[in-house]
């Protein structure tokens, strides 16, 4: 499953944002807009369980 899948998938009214086949034709192009993918993407994260996420204090990092 893509990042775009998991977004549209967990966000709400997603589809009223982007069409997703649009959306998707739009990357399979390289036409969509660099900030769109990245936004789209950077949601997405917040569901995928593939990519386990440490949240650490910035404390224990130094």
């Amino acid at each position: 499953m893509s990042l775009v899948d998991v977004y549209y998938a967990n966000v709400y009214n997603a589809s009223l944002l982007l069409h997703k086949r649009l959306f998707l034709e739009a990357i399979a192009a390289g036409t969509a807009r660099h900030h769109v993918v990245l936004s789209v993407c950077a949601w997405a994260l917040k569901w995928d369980k593939r990519i386990p996420i440490h949240y650490e204090t910035a404390g224990a990092l130094f």
